[in-house]
């Protein structure tokens, strides 16, 4: 049941894999063809948002 909490957190290296296997995934989905977003339920506004860094602010919060 708490399997999930005593789990080792994975190493550096691992991480480091991982992300970079996630930024490939995002942009070879950012590459697709607006049909075949649409087949997974995206469009092409939602593709682009999702290959956006997590610590990119908006422009309104910019000085």
């Amino acid at each position: 049941m708490f399997a999930a909490l005593t789990r080792p957190r994975p190493g550096p290296i691992a991480r480091f894999f991982a992300r970079r296997r996630m930024r490939r995934e995002l942009a070879h989905m950012a590459s697709l063809e607006d049909r075949l977003l649409s087949d997974v339920g995206l469009t092409r506004e939602t593709a682009r948002e999702i290959q956006l860094p997590k610590w990119d602010a908006p422009a309104h919060w910019r000085v």
